[in-house]
């Protein structure tokens, strides 16, 4: 199944929802997108961890040309910490605040067709989209830090890019983002590139 067949079954499409937009990322507009973008030609594309949907809105940028699909993967809950920090939260309305923020950065660039949310997590999703036999382009990683959710977000995802994966915030910040990648490509004995604090894993 190709990942427009996949939207269309599950109908993943954006709701349009209007009002201010609030575009706020880390490292959203990194040069690795246009370079991985250039090199790859990528046209359908799995973010894993998308928040407010800038990187997300930033590849399709560079896109805007061509025929592309992407599918936001996220609790849409916020980070681990974020969710006990200070003080209890709402999850219903958190949810609500942080997914209605993200479709209307999105609607509020008419990319509600090509960028879709999928809200779930990263495991479910991965088996979602492995059980419809669905494989994509290049593969975006940015959801949990800690050393075993980016190793099991790289044993999931990896096998479902067909040409590149690539992941956030490979820096002695997150050492468990760098432990995980150098474990899982030393496992697989495959190669990665550092540049920008991201790693990417080229096929």
């Amino acid at each position: 199944m190709n990942l427009k067949d996949f939207k269309s079954k599950y109908n993943l499409i954006t709701p349009i929802k209007h009002g201010d937009t609030h575009i706020q990322g880390w490292q959203s507009d990194s040069s690795v997108f246009t370079d991985v973008i250039k090199k790859y030609k990528p046209q359908t594309i799995i973010e894993v961890g998308s928040w407010l949907g800038a990187s997300a809105l930033h590849m399709a940028s560079l896109m805007k040309d061509t025929d592309f699909d992407i599918i936001c993967v996220d609790t849409f809950l916020g980070s681990n910490s974020a969710l006990w920090d200070d003080y209890n939260r709402d999850l219903v309305n958190n949810f609500s605040s942080i997914y209605d923020q993200f479709c209307i950065n999105v609607t509020s660039h008419y990319l509600n067709n090509q960028i879709s949310p999928l809200p779930m997590t990263s495991s479910a999703a991965a088996e979602l989209v492995k059980s419809n036999h669905v494989l994509v382009d290049m593969v975006y990683i940015d959801a949990g830090h800690r050393y075993r959710d980016v190793l099991a977000d790289l044993q999931d995802w990896y096998p479902l890019a067909t040409k590149v994966v690539v992941g956030d915030d490979y820096s002695p910040v997150w050492a468990g983002v760098q432990d995980a990648v150098k474990d899982f490509t030393q496992s697989m004995n495959i190669s990665y590139q550092e540049q920008d604090q991201k790693f990417i894993i080229g096929k």
